[in-house]
């Protein structure tokens, strides 16, 4: 492996993440925090675009062998089985990320064409849709500030992706309502992604 090849990277991010769990430099939270820094250190090894890979997912359902490994290349000085098990995670939380992607963009696209097709659409109501793509959850006051609408046109976005079961009502009474994007949400959480392909 020579200079700039991606493998010394790689290799480079999993002793940082093993020499961090090391140092320990904080009181709580250091495996959490460690969990971050991947991601990070793949943007910043120019090894993604942006950090956005699920490495906290796969680690968190093997957490058990993620220290076995980490504890045997700590305590034994046996990294082959860290690297391994690193780059194993790596890209499994890469193929997920291209699943999640995949899912979000297909339920954009068929999100696009109900609402299209839908008599009582509005281009409000196509402007909210995708600013649902950064906000899941809102409210009547967020619509209004985030697309400038007033308030009349903010409610009647919400009730034409209401009426569509894009956006549902996650609170109760009529003050204050949270409405959220619950399939896209669900999408984010990664899990029904796998199961359903």
């Amino acid at each position: 492996m020579r200079g700039n090849d991606p493998r010394r990277r790689l290799v480079t991010i999993a002793l940082a993440q093993a020499h961090w769990l090391r140092l320990r430099p904080f009181e709580d939270g250091n495996f959490r925090m460690g969990l971050l820094l991947v991601p990070l250190l793949l943007k910043k090894h120019a090894l993604l675009d942006s950090p956005s890979l699920c490495f906290n997912t796969i680690v968190s359902k093997r957490s058990a062998e993620y220290r076995k490994c980490l504890t045997s290349a700590l305590t034994r000085n046996d990294w082959n089985e860290w690297f391994e098990f690193f780059l194993r995670t790596i890209i499994e939380a890469a193929e997920l990320a291209i699943d999640i992607l995949q899912h979000l963009t297909e339920l954009i696209e068929a999100r696009r064409c109900r609402l299209l097709s839908y008599e009582k659409a509005t281009i409000s109501a196509m402007q909210l849709e995708n600013l649902l793509r950064r906000k899941p959850v809102v409210t009547v006051a967020t619509v209004t500030n985030e697309l400038l609408f007033t308030d009349p046109t903010a409610r009647g976005a919400i009730k034409v992706l209401c009426d569509l079961e894009i956006l549902r009502k996650v609170t109760k009474g009529r003050r204050n309502r949270v409405f959220a994007d619950v399939d896209y949400l669900t999408v984010l959480g990664a899990e029904e992604v796998r199961r359903s392909r």
